[in-house]
């Protein structure tokens, strides 16, 4: 049995992934690393944009609580402890940070909170893989990310450019930190369609 776990279920990346291994993987466990003010409504964010994949209903209502591990990545504390990462043999990483504003401790405290989540991860006994989706410019709007309008991002362009700042930094202190971390990475072509985007991201995880 595979458990694989995913973040950033509730943006396009993470989406396209889930509903993919709904639709085709129903083998997998799954646990989804979701922000909410409770498991309850993690699970309703999940499902909301589930819907956006015009996923079946019947599909969709086989996320539970019990498929939720509550939590943000710039807060890791609250869910690193949590024992169900033991049991993990597969990461989708598909996080990225959703706001910001002028404040960079809010870009450090997300690059050391997936840091120390990787950290986590890599003492996983089970852990076959830890794909690590690169998200800077595709299928996130100015808007989505909170950073429109806001003193310090006059333009697309500058948010993008924190993204990939963010991701950068995060890749390398990876690779430089956790060698042995079964890491792989991908980098989606702007304009994929989700569902060749669910394909191959299971192809890179060989799910069965």
């Amino acid at each position: 049995m595979r458990n694989v776990l995913i973040t950033g279920a509730t943006g396009f990346l993470g989406g396209a992934a889930l509903s993919y291994i709904l639709k085709e993987k129903s083998e997998c466990q799954l646990l989804l690393l979701t922000r909410g003010e409770s498991t309850k409504h993690a699970v309703m964010r999940v499902n909301e944009n589930l819907r956006k994949f015009q996923l079946a209903e019947t599909l969709i209502n086989r996320i539970s609580s019990d498929n939720i591990l509550l939590g943000d990545l710039t807060a890791p504390d609250f869910f690193l402890e949590d024992c169900r990462l033991n049991a993990i043999t597969d990461v989708i990483n598909c996080a990225h940070i959703t706001s910001s504003g002028n404040n960079p401790f809010i870009w450090t405290g997300y690059v050391e909170g997936m840091l120390r989540f990787v950290d986590r991860m890599s003492q996983a006994p089970s852990l076959r893989h830890f794909l690590h989706i690169e998200s800077a410019g595709l299928g996130v709007s100015a808007s989505e990310c909170g950073l429109d309008n806001k003193p310090g991002f006059s333009n697309y362009e500058n948010v993008i450019a924190q993204c990939s700042w963010a991701n950068s930094l995060i890749e390398q202190r990876i690779i430089e930190c956790y060698p042995e971390l079964p890491l792989m990475r991908i980098v989606p072509s702007t304009g994929i369609e989700q569902t060749e985007l669910g394909n191959s991201i299971c192809r890179h995880l060989n799910l069965p």
